[in-house]
């Protein structure tokens, strides 16, 4: 049993159907890609519950990535099965596989973080969403999210500087583009979400 502590941010109400509670629906799609994420999001979330935040607050680096945790033998299994139905369903190698369930659990690790994550609904719309996007490459009410994700992530890690001369200026430049990156994907959510609320109150 994990201890949340007094004003800790509540994870996604709908993070059970990702870990296949009772309320899941046994025919929903992408089963290994769920299994997986349910179980780092479960782990993010009990090792890294935050204070509520504004809804456009960018949330912080996991310190320990999902991926990474996955070295222990008890995720494993989750992760080759996770690979093998991305290959078979996104009709890519291996290597594209895992790249592409690396940003996808990244992705949500964050998007989980952020302050709409909790109301019902959305961030099981979300996660539908997004591996939508990593499978098939679907055109999704989130497009813009998306985009911004990709950005993001296609620009991280940065490179090292060239030389002694342009190293503090570089990192300077880096870190502003990661806060520009970061908010604009931030944002974007942010948009999704109010939109989200607006179509389901409709």
């Amino acid at each position: 049993m994990h201890l949340v502590r007094r004003g800790a941010r509540r994870p996604p109400s709908d993070l059970p159907l990702l870990l296949g509670g009772s309320d899941a629906d046994p025919g929903a799609s992408f089963p290994a890609h769920r299994r997986l994420l349910g179980s780092a999001l479960s782990v993010t979330h009990a090792l890294h519950a935050a204070p509520r935040r504004p809804e456009h607050a960018i949330p912080p680096l996991p310190p320990t990535p999902s991926w990474t945790r996955l070295r222990d033998p008890e995720h494993a299994h989750l992760w080759q099965a996770a690979v093998a139905e991305h290959c078979h369903l996104a009709r890519v190698a291996q290597p594209e596989a895992e790249a592409a369930l690396v940003a996808l659990s990244e992705h949500l690790e964050r998007a989980a973080r952020l302050a709409w994550a909790p109301e019902p609904g959305l961030f099981a719309r979300a996660v539908e969403e997004c591996l939508l996007v990593s499978v098939f490459d679907a055109d999704v009410a989130s497009r813009h999210a998306q985009r911004a994700w990709r950005r993001w992530w296609v620009e991280q890690p940065y490179g090292p500087a060239v030389g002694p001369r342009d190293a503090v200026t570089m990192v300077r430049d880096e870190a502003r583009r990661e806060r520009e990156l970061r908010a604009d994907w931030a944002a974007a959510w942010a948009l999704w979400a109010a939109r989200a609320r607006l179509h389901r109150s409709a």
